[in-house]
């Protein structure tokens, strides 16, 4: 079992692959309304960026990230994958 970790938003890097998603919307709304009030159920993924320490690039939940910060939530739970270190720019 992997270990969950609650990691500040501003340590969090897209992947670059990530693709754009619109924050507007019904479905936005209720996502968003729906972290508000439950917080983020689903830990995102995340793995350690090189050269950047306590820096982490997201590899799953962008839209759970953006939601939090939306609605001011500072910390989301991530699972951390260790068997791979990115070099960041």
């Amino acid at each position: 079992m992997k270990k969950i970790e609650n990691i500040k938003i501003g340590a969090l890097v897209s992947h670059p692959l990530n693709r754009s998603f619109e924050r507007t919307g019904d479905r936005w709304d209720e996502f968003a309304e729906s972290v508000r009030i439950h917080g983020v159920m689903e830990p995102l993924i995340v793995r350690p960026m090189g050269g950047k320490k306590g820096t982490f690039q997201m590899l799953s939940g962008h839209r759970r990230r953006q939601a939090a910060e939306d609605c001011g939530l500072m910390e989301v739970p991530c699972r951390v994958e260790t068997g791979t270190i990115v070099t960041g720019k």
